[in-house]
């Protein structure tokens, strides 16, 4: 086992750069129960990309769980919307409850991978809250 693995302290990966101002700028995901607790990915508004969720060493949401998969479920995000894939995993992705496949994720939605739970947060850098205030 690495020292990576071993080690208690939560991790963030960060998986994309932050550019311009609209009202939603990306999400966090974060564990919030189950032994990955703390673990989170920030998705930034910017290029669209894709992340994987996990039992996998290159999954950027890797969870040690053995009921979840290897490469469980995918978070696809445009640069303006973020789905979640579920990838034919044994276990099923469960997003606030119910069983999906994939499901648009607008923030405030749990997801249960296994014995883990994720929640997903939608977030605004500080200047797009600036310029709303100012236009309000």
């Amino acid at each position: 086992m690495s020292s990576a693995e071993s080690s208690d302290e939560p991790s963030t990966v960060k998986v994309a750069t932050a550019v311009p101002r609209p009202v939603r700028d990306g999400f966090a995901i974060v564990a919030t129960v189950g032994r990955e607790r703390g673990v989170r990915a920030v998705l930034e508004k910017g290029e669209p990309l894709s992340i994987f969720i996990g039992r996998a060493p290159e999954c950027a949401i890797r969870v040690r769980d053995v009921l979840v998969s290897r490469r469980h479920a995918r978070l696809v995000w445009t640069g303006q919307t973020l789905h979640v894939v579920d990838l034919d995993s044994a276990n099923g992705t469960v997003v606030d409850g119910a069983r999906v496949t994939s499901r648009r994720l607008r923030g405030g939605e749990t997801l249960v991978v296994g014995t883990t739970l994720l929640v997903v947060t939608a977030i605004a850098s500080p200047q797009t809250i600036a310029s709303a205030t100012a236009s309000a």
